[in-house]
């Protein structure tokens, strides 16, 4: 494990920036609207963490399926959705949505089955 501390640059810094920028534009001229409902805009956000965390799984253990762009690639998309979602913190309707019953489960009926009552050809193992 190399412990060298490393600075990054301001111009690296500024770098970044300017792509999540010209993320969030591409994608507000490309998706103009954004959910009032809070927990859908968490939900756009989640898909592209999702969506990070599988290049990055992938770079990690399967590095012929993706590349290190990949990986920046959807970190800055994850971040503009990040940033898009805070441009709207006050404009959310927080409140909760609609809700049904469901019924009751019922246990008896998904208990799990002794060995012999499956059926023959079921393999156990």
């Amino acid at each position: 494990m190399n412990t060298t501390k490393q600075t990054v640059s301001e111009e690296s810094i500024k770098t970044v920036i300017d792509q999540v920028f010209s993320e969030v534009r591409n994608a507000t001229e490309k998706y103009p609207t954004w959910p009032t409902d809070p927990l859908r805009a968490l939900a756009v956000l989640g898909e592209e963490y999702g969506e990070l965390n599988k290049a990055i799984l992938q770079l990690t253990y399967e590095p012929s399926k993706t590349s290190h762009a990949e990986v920046r690639m959807e970190a800055i998309q994850t971040a503009a959705m990040a940033l898009r979602l805070a441009m709207s913190l006050d404009r959310y309707q927080y409140a909760p949505c609609r809700q049904h019953s469901q019924q009751k489960l019922d246990l008896t009926v998904i208990r799990a089955r002794e060995k012999d009552d499956f059926p023959e050809y079921y393999e156990n193992g």
